[in-house]
């Protein structure tokens, strides 16, 4: 049975029928007493026929115990003031009689003339000036308060609250004023709540933001399980790996590369390489492998390290390893003497902290290297958000036969598209399939794909694909040797010319068709890599090595395999085929930029119609589909050259060409004829008739 200040509290009737209530009187609280509700008292000046029993528990009350009060004694029942109530005074078992009041502890009759400066209160003297009747008969003071010219107050600048002086300037429950109470933890100071120094408010609770596990640093940062919360960082103890031996001796963290598609240092001997030093951005949203490489002090004996990637997203710190046998310097080309850890895309986000660090897995003895990096706290990772890719896929009907466009079959593209692209999404819209020539007209049919993509006017950020399966099998297609697809080269401001078209036949040759062409979209043209005897236009001659390979190592998401610096780039036409870091930087801005942009307002006046030229290629110039709808010029603006009938040189004017690649020709945005102009020659294209 719990006591509580001195009264014991029956949490349940027992089969003893105890009273709701009990107090044990040992000399405390000595005029007030628990006397049971029911019990029988005996009348000062009346036969005392009931015993009253005694401290003993002798007599028979009627009740399992006896009611004597007094030093010693145990009552049973509700609190009552043995000195002033008649029903129980002097004892619980003495009343009153009638007319008499309690004085005392005592019987008497009631007074009614009392000698000054007491008063009559219920037919007993009262002084007015004491806390037991201040001012009044009726008003008794709190504990604590004080009686003065007739009014109970509290000492100094304390309050009445809940019937209690109280110090609303110190007093967590009442703090600076009444009910006002502080968060657990807090202090009251000056009538103001607040956390003792070196704490923080979260979430209603003071807490140490040093070395609180579950605000780490800031109210709601956990950290991860293994780790403590040292000086307000997650620090491993025993992590996830199970290594508990601490950091590592005898060994330094020598460099930190971070791998999406390519490499992208983050630090090199101890120093953070900044984003204005890196050679390409690392993209928010991608799965990501962590490369640790170290150096061994002399002496180093060979055993197993844990390397451990920490990444704190604000409200969240997660935890990855590897496990390495170490026994020797990490080589870049050797994946087997670096750590290599993988970490999903949703932990890389623009706001991404990080630190890595290697423990021993074992106790072990030596001299400490640096072992982590940064040598405490975290750092940030300077992820760049790009955003996704929308492609509409538009199935090509050719030869009768039509590609399968199903998801399952579109995921051997999206997965090719997630592994190279620096994307976090890409979403395959699919829409009615398109009748085509078989054999292919491939310039004709990229040139609908584009007035397609005019007319049903989709966001500026949508590409358009056409793919076609004009055969069952793409060797039956192929043959020899063949054109696998084309796609405009498209400006920053080519919205228009967002379309491509290549094979369907879900196969590496397939996916990768679609990564070159929608990558002509974004504006890259072609590394200079052809096979022997092959031949190839449109070459970008900043790029950075004349045989086309990467230069760099790369990282395909798919295996978790690391990718040999000798391959050659996804824009060229050879075969091993990745992405340098020219190309995959290159790509990068264009996806932040199309993703980044904003509608206009345009002018109308500076919207205009125009005609659509092909050029290039066996078939000569031709026109393509016009564009009727009034729109903004796209393209390279180029000189052309107006003639009139009888083929006399008129004027020059502005055309807008976009290059289509693959094959060495272009697509011409020209003006529409004003009167009197009869045929235009744009760069030696010969004079093409306008016509009507």
């Amino acid at each position: 049975m719990p006591l509580l200040g001195g009264v014991a509290k029956e949490d349940s009737m027992s089969d003893m029928q105890l009273a709701p209530w009990t107090f044990l009187g040992l000399g405390v609280l000595a005029s007030v007493v628990g006397c049971v509700d029911g019990s029988i008292p005996t009348s000062q000046g009346a036969p005392a026929n009931v015993s009253s029993g005694n401290a003993s528990g002798a007599g028979d009350t009627g009740h399992p115990f006896g009611g004597a009060s007094g030093a010693g004694s145990v009552a049973v029942g509700p609190c009552t003031d043995t000195q002033s109530d008649p029903a129980h005074c002097g004892s619980c078992s003495t009343a009153c009689g009638p007319g008499q009041v309690c004085d005392s502890g005592t019987c008497k009759a009631p007074v009614t003339n009392c000698p000054a400066p007491q008063v009559s209160c219920n037919g007993v003297c009262a002084d007015l000036t004491t806390t037991a009747h201040c001012g009044t008969c009726e008003q008794a003071c709190a504990a604590g308060q004080t009686c003065s010219a007739g009014s109970c107050t509290c000492p100094g600048a304390q309050m009445t609250c809940n019937g209690a002086c109280v110090d609303t300037q110190t007093s967590v429950e009442h703090c600076g004023g009444c009910s006002k109470p502080c968060a657990t933890g807090a202090a009251c100071n000056a009538g103001t709540c607040g956390c003792a120094a070196g704490q923080q408010l979260c979430k209603d609770v003071c807490v140490d933001l040093k070395q609180s596990d579950t605000n780490c640093g800031a109210c709601g940062k956990t950290c991860s399980t293994g780790q403590v919360c040292s000086s307000g960082v997650c620090l491993s103890g025993a992590g996830s790996d199970g290594c508990t031996g601490g950091p590592a001796v005898g060994v330094t963290l020598k460099r930190i590369d971070v791998y999406q598609t390519v490499k992208v240092p983050v630090m090199d001997s101890g120093a953070e390489i900044t984003t204005d030093k890196r050679t390409t951005d690392i993209v928010t949203g991608r799965t990501t492998m962590f490369r640790l490489s170290l150096a061994l002090s002399a002496g180093f004996s060979a055993r197993q390290l844990s390397g451990r990637i920490t990444l704190d997203n604000g409200t969240t710190a997660a935890q990855y390893f590897a496990k390495v046998m170490v026994s020797k310097d990490s080589v870049e080309t050797e994946p087997t003497s670096t750590f290599q850890i993988v970490v999903p895309a949703d932990q890389i986000t623009a706001d991404t902290l990080y630190s890595a660090e290697l423990v021993e897995c074992a106790t072990a003895t030596g001299q400490a290297g640096s072992a982590r990096f940064p040598a405490s706290g975290q750092i940030p990772l300077a992820a760049r958000h790009t955003g996704g890719l929308k492609v509409t896929i538009i199935p090509l009907k050719s030869n009768n036969k039509v590609p399968d466009t199903s998801d399952t079959t579109l995921n051997t593209y999206r997965q090719q598209m997630l592994a190279m692209y620096p994307i976090d999404a890409i979403t395959f819209t699919v829409a009615e399939p398109l009748t085509i020539a078989y054999p292919v007209d491939w310039e004709g049919t990229l040139d609908q794909l584009r007035a397609k993509r005019k007319a049903e006017n989709p966001a500026a950020d949508v590409y358009y694909y056409g793919m076609l399966k004009p055969q069952d099998t793409f060797s039956a297609f192929c043959q020899n040797s063949c054109t696998t697809g084309i796609g405009y080269v498209g400006e920053t401001n080519s919205g228009g010319y967002r379309a491509a078209m290549g094979v369907g036949y879900a196969d590496r040759v397939s996916a990768q068709t679609m990564a070159h062409e929608i990558g002509h979209n974004h504006g890259r043209n072609h590394a200079p890599c052809v096979p022997n005897g092959g031949s190839i236009s449109g070459v970008d001659s900043k790029y950075p090595f004349t045989d086309g390979r990467t230069g760099i190592i790369g990282y395909d998401s798919r295996s978790n395999a690391l990718l040999s610096e000798k391959g050659t780039d996804l824009m060229g036409y050879c075969s091993n085929v990745w992405l340098s870091e020219y190309t995959y930087g290159g790509l990068t801005d264009r996806v932040a930029l199309v993703n980044g942009n904003k509608l206009n307002v345009l002018d109308a006046a500076a919207l205009q119609t125009f005609r659509v030229l092909l050029v290039g290629g066996t078939k000569g110039a031709r026109w393509g589909v016009p564009i009727t709808t009034p729109s903004l010029p796209e393209g390279t603006p180029v000189t052309a050259r107006v003639f009139d009938d009888a083929g006399n040189w008129l004027q020059e004017i502005t055309v807008y060409r976009t290059e289509i690649s693959d094959s060495g020709r272009a697509s011409i945005m020209v003006p529409e004829p004003e009167p009197g102009w009869s045929s235009i020659d744009v760069a030696g294209s010969g004079a093409v008739p306008f016509g009507r």
